[in-house]
């Protein structure tokens, strides 16, 4: 019966330690699936962040093109006289009519 002691403890032993070998693997498959998903989401983040800048060079360009054709259309900042048009006046000029002579009496 004393052979027997050995072969027991021996069977314990190598039943601990597979036990944390099997620890350690799953721990690394763990580990290896949330890398894989820590990349997946970089790489989502970084074509976010692809488009985010596409867009935001594409709005710059389209607030420079403003910004110059109302730098090229509109009245100088210095004429008082042109800020001081009524909308009634605005919308005579959208459609075309003269405004040098104001009427003095409603239509």
């Amino acid at each position: 019966m004393e052979c027997e002691r050995p072969a027991a403890i021996a069977e314990t032993t190598a039943t601990k330690f597979l036990d944390q070998v099997v620890k350690q693997i799953a721990i690394t498959v763990k580990n290896a699936l949330e890398y894989e998903e820590v990349a997946k989401e970089n790489y989502r983040l970084a074509e976010a962040e692809e488009r985010s800048r596409n867009e935001n060079l594409a709005l710059r360009e389209q607030i420079e093109c403003t910004s110059m054709f109302e730098s090229i259309s509109a009245p100088p900042q210095h004429c008082t006289v042109c800020c001081s048009y009524s909308t009634v006046t605005d919308l005579a000029k959208l459609r075309g009519w003269s405004t040098s002579q104001p009427r003095r009496t409603a239509m």
